[in-house]
């Protein structure tokens, strides 16, 4: 059982009118995994729960035998205090925290881009993301955000909507998933300053660390096969441009 989330496009979507359908960046991962534990056709066997940025931890150190999950393949960015909760792989991709405005904002000036922090900070604006993330507790913590309410939901596409309705003034997040939204709304812009870096990694339960050396064989060879790039190329490259994959680093940062 693996933890994803379902509604972040091109990262972890379950499609609407399949629900047992996922696809993106992440579900490719989470599969590749699969297949190394079931062998050939074990990429169909895997079973996907959509969760929470907040459930992640106690759901994969609860384990799937207790009603939780076996491993946590959602945007999950490694941090010091997550590595002493859960065992993580090997780094898989770095994001960057970044913005999102509405195009019309005054921040999604690109001359303003760096200055983001003390425009919203000055309006006092609601800056929306989900509970539980790094980008709430950077946005919370950070002094270059002194000043910005920040807004705890769900989901990122909570955020969305209330972007939308006006509810909240901009949204923080990955770069990933905020080119997601991107993607489904064509009248916000993210803007292209970095507040930093977000290294995501395949979290198992804190008892099993035998497993996260399991996936860190898996993805290597996920790398070294060209899988990677084929989806990182499939997903992202039109949106955020051309990568390659980090340099397999094992343990704690």
């Amino acid at each position: 059982m693996v933890g994803v989330s379902g509604d972040s496009l091109l990262l972890g979507a379950r499609d609407p009118n399949k629900p047992d359908s996922f696809s993106g960046f992440d579900i490719d991962l989470a599969r590749a995994v699969a297949k190394a534990i079931y062998g050939p056709g074990g990429e169909n066997q895997v079973q996907f729960r959509v969760i929470t940025a907040a459930q992640r931890i106690p759901l994969v150190n609860a384990g799937s035998g207790d009603g939780g999950i076996d491993m946590v393949a959602r945007n999950m960015t490694m941090t010091c205090s997550r590595w002493k909760d859960v065992n993580f792989s090997a780094t898989y991709y770095v994001a960057e925290q970044r913005v999102l405005v509405p195009s019309t904002a005054s921040a999604a000036d690109p001359k303003n881009a760096t200055k983001v922090p003390q425009i919203l900070g000055s309006e006092k604006a609601r800056v929306c993301a989900p509970a539980g993330s790094t980008s709430i507790q950077r946005i919370a913590n950070d002094p270059r955000f002194n000043g910005i309410v920040p807004v705890e939901v769900d989901q990122h596409t909570t955020c969305l909507a209330m972007l939308q309705q006006n509810r909240v003034d901009a949204i923080t997040g990955d770069s990933t998933v905020l080119a997601g939204l991107a993607a489904q709304d064509t009248h916000v812009t993210v803007l292209d300053t970095s507040y930093g870096a977000e290294p995501y990694g395949l979290a198992v339960s804190k008892e099993h660390k035998e497993f996260a050396q399991f996936v860190n064989t898996v993805l290597k060879d996920y790398i070294s096969s060209g899988q990677w790039q084929k989806s990182y190329d499939r997903w992202f490259q039109k949106a955020l441009g051309p990568a390659t994959p980090p340099e397999l680093k094992y343990g704690r940062p």
